[in-house]
C-alpha cells in the first residue's frame, strides 16, 4: 500500500462514547442541540433525561458497561433501541440518584481542549464502533489481535493465567514476521501485556514506560508503529475512566500530539489515532450494527456478531483531509480497522474474520498535504472546567484496576522470583491500598525488564 505514512502510533483511551464526547462538534453525526435525544427513567416512567452539555469531569458512580448492561443499555427492555442506557444505570445503581442524567451528558464545544481541537483539525470517524459490546479488556484485545478467544467478562479476582489464557496470534507478532519495529509504551501496567505472546521474548523487550516516549520521538530509530497505553491506576491515572479526571487524560492526549507535532520529520510521516476502547456505559444516538465473529470461540455466551456502541475516534496526520468526516464505503469501522490497514500495508499474514471483514482507514489518507495544522493543542479548557479537581484516594477499585492488579501477582510466579522478595511486596502490599497499587506496578516492570 502506497502513502506517505511511516508511523502509526495509536493512543487507546477509556469509557467514553461518541455523543458524550464528540457531539457539540458541529460537522459530525452527533447532537442537534434543538432535538436530543432522551432516555426515559424506567419502563413505565414518565421521566425522562434527555442529552445536555453538562457532563462532569468526574463521574461517580461507574456506569456498568459488562455485556449484559450494554444490551440492556442498546435494546431497552421494553424502552427501545439505544432506549436503555439510564436505565440500566438505575437498575444497577438505584441509590445514585444524582448520577442517572449523567450517562446522557456531553461536553461542550472546547470542555475538553486537546480532544476537540484535534478533532475539529483532522479528521473524525463518526461511524467508529466498539469491537464488542462488553467491557475494557475484551475491547482491547481485539485492538491488538482481532479476537478476544471468546471472553467477553471482566474476569474476577481470582484468576490464573492457565485459564484466561490469552494465547491467539497478535499484531506485534505479525509485524515480527515481516521485521517491521513496534513499541508498546504504557503509563503503568501495560493491559496487553495479558496476551501470552507478549510475555514471551522478544516481544516482552518491545515494552517502555510512558516517560521514554517523549524522548524517543526525537530518535531516528522511532518504531513504524506504536500502541499507547494510558495510567489506568492511582494517583497518576489519566485514563479517563470514570471516576477519574477526564481533563488528565486530555493533557495526556496534548502532550502526545505536541511531542510529535514539535518534530517535523516525524511529523511528516505520521498517522496518530486517538481513539477510545469501549462507551462505558454512555450514551450514544446510533445503533450498532451486526459484526463479522472473529472465529468460533465462545466462551461466555456472546456471539460476537455485534458491535458495540460508538466511541469517538480522530485521524490525525498532515495526510489526511482537514476538519473532515471519514465513514468507509459500508459505513463501519472498529478497533479491526487499525488492523486491517496495517495488514494491508506490511503484507502480514491474517489475524481473524473480524480483521479480513474489517474496513480499513486507508482511503483517509491523501496523497496533498495539509500545511494549516496546529503546533500545539490543550491549552485552554473552558472556564467552567477549570475548578480544581483532587485525585481520591484509591478505596476502591474499578473491574480494570482490581484486575490489572490481580496479573501482576501473577507475572510474579510466572516471573520465578525469590520467595523472600514475594513476601517482602506482600507484606508492604497490605499496608494500604496505595501500597498495593505501588507493588504491583513494581512486580509488572521487574517482569518486563527482567534479563
Amino acid at each position: 500500500m502506497a502513502d506517505q505514512i511511516e508511523h502509526i502510533i495509536v493512543l487507546m483511551l477509556e469509557n467514553r462514547a461518541f455523543d458524550h464526547f464528540f457531539g457539540a462538534i458541529p460537522h459530525v453525526d452527533g447532537i442537534d442541540p434543538a432535538k436530543p435525544h432522551s432516555n426515559f427513567e424506567r419502563p413505565g416512567s414518565a421521566t425522562a433525561y434527555s442529552q445536555q452539555p453538562d457532563a462532569v469531569r468526574k463521574m461517580k458512580p461507574d456506569p456498568h458497561h459488562e455485556t449484559t448492561n450494554v444490551l440492556r443499555q442498546i435494546n431497552g427492555d421494553g424502552l427501545g433501541p439505544m432506549g436503555g442506557f439510564v436505565y440500566d444505570l438505575v437498575v444497577a445503581e438505584p441509590n445514585a440518584q444524582t448520577a442517572w442524567p449523567q450517562v446522557m451528558s456531553y461536553f461542550p464545544l472546547g470542555g475538553l481542549p486537546a480532544a476537540h481541537q484535534l478533532a475539529q483539525s483532522f479528521c473524525v470517524c463518526d461511524p467508529w464502533f466498539s469491537s464488542v459490546p462488553g467491557p475494557t479488556w475484551t475491547n482491547r484485545f481485539f485492538a491488538h489481535s482481532g479476537t478476544s478467544q471468546g471472553w467477553v467478562k471482566m474476569p474476577q479476582p481470582p484468576f490464573h493465567l492457565d485459564l484466561h489464557r490469552y494465547d491467539q496470534t497478535t499484531i506485534y507478532d505479525r509485524l515480527n514476521e515481516r521485521n517491521v519495529p513496534w513499541r508498546i509504551y504504557a503509563g503503568d501496567i501495560p493491559q496487553s501485556l495479558l496476551l501470552y505472546n507478549q510475555r514471551k521474548q522478544p516481544n516482552r523487550g518491545g515494552y517502555r514506560r510512558m516517560s521514554d516516549f517523549f524522548n524517543d520521538v526525537a530518535q531516528t530509530d522511532f518504531p513504524a508503529y506504536v500502541f499507547i497505553e494510558p495510567a489506568y491506576l492511582p494517583f497518576g491515572q489519566n485514563d479517563q475512566h470514570p471516576p477519574h479526571d477526564v481533563l488528565k487524560g486530555d493533557a495526556l492526549i496534548a502532550s502526545v500530539y505536541n511531542a510529535v507535532r514539535g518534530q517535523q520529520k516525524l511529523w511528516d510521516s505520521t498517522l496518530l489515532i486517538l481513539v477510545w476502547d469501549e462507551h462505558g456505559g454512555f450514551y450514544d444516538h446510533v445503533y450498532p450494527p451486526p459484526a463479522v465473529p472473529p472465529d468460533h470461540n465462545v466462551q461466555e455466551g456472546f456471539a460476537f456478531d455485534q458491535y458495540g456502541v460508538r466511541v469517538p475516534a480522530v485521524l490525525i496526520s498532515k495526510w489526511v483531509k482537514p476538519r473532515s468526516v471519514f465513514a468507509p464505503g459500508r459505513g463501519v469501522l472498529d478497533h479491526t480497522s487499525i488492523l486491517r490497514y496495517l495488514t494491508d500495508k506490511y503484507g502480514l499474514g491474517p489475524l481473524g474474520n473480524r480483521t479480513a471483514s474489517a474496513a480499513s482507514i486507508a482511503d483517509a489518507i491523501g496523497p496533498n498535504p495539509n500545511s494549516d495544522t496546529p503546533t500545539q493543542v490543550g491549552m485552554q479548557a473552558h472556564p467552567e472546567m477549570m475548578t480544581a479537581v483532587t485525585d481520591d484516594a484509591p478505596a476502591d477499585y474499578n473491574r480494570n484496576q482490581a484486575a490489572l492488579i490481580e496479573f501482576s501477582k501473577q507475572l510474579e510466579v510466572e516471573m520465578g522470583a525469590a520467595p523472600a522478595d514475594v513476601g517482602l511486596r506482600a507484606i508492604r502490599a497490605a499496608a494500604s491500598p496505595q501500597a498495593e497499587i505501588e507493588a504491583a506496578k513494581e512486580r509488572t516492570w521487574l517482569f518486563i525488564e527482567q534479563k
